[in-house]
């Protein structure tokens, strides 16, 4: 095969290999998740021909606080140094905003052209701790309003390892070989 070729038949199988992997990966996940909701697996080996060339393990959305009540939070993040109110004007209102600044308008008027905004601070989720459900804030033993504990729970799957010197090598070993992979068979 000269390199145009081998190109074309490289660039062929890309292509089969990506929309083929991605309905395998689906069943596999499909598996995995069944086997984790009833008997807790958390992960597998992933076996060519008997040999072990990777693991497909369960990952996770890490355990967490979220917002359920976002002016109680708000209010409770200002009061505790976790937020700041941002203010910015308006952007149909920056030619009369320029014009407050210039005294053409009494000062007393700007909250009418300025919205404010309140900025938790990126963090804040390291100030929170769960104890029995509740969000308390710190150590101080202060239940947080506006917040509710959010367990880890299973997010998908990762596959480790399945190298190409490993598992080709195999393949190569079996009976019809990568034949049996690209024109089926097998299971």
């Amino acid at each position: 095969m000269n390199v145009n070729e081998q190109l074309a038949v490289i660039t062929a199988l890309e292509k089969w290999c990506k929309e083929t992997k991605e309905e395998i990966r689906r069943q596999a996940d499909r598996n995995l998740a069944l086997m984790y909701e009833q008997n807790d697996v958390k992960k597998m080996a992933l076996k060519v021909n008997g040999e072990e060339v990777g693991e497909l393990i369960v990952t996770y959305h890490k355990e967490g606080f979220d917002v359920t009540d976002r002016e109680a939070f708000e209010d409770f993040a200002l009061t505790y140094g976790l937020a700041i109110v941002k203010r910015s004007i308006r952007p149909e209102m920056v030619g009369a905003a320029i014009k407050v600044i210039e005294g053409a308008i009494e000062p007393d008027h700007v909250r009418d052209f300025v919205t404010e905004e309140v900025v938790v601070v990126g963090d804040w989720e390291n100030y929170m701790v769960n104890v029995g459900g509740k969000v308390l804030f710190c150590d101080s033993g202060m239940e947080v309003p506006g917040v509710a504990f959010r367990p880890r729970r299973p997010k998908g799957t990762q596959v480790r390892k399945c190298e190409p010197e490993t598992v080709l090598p195999i393949l190569q070993a079996m009976p019809g070989g990568l034949n049996v992979l690209l024109l089926g068979g097998g299971e």
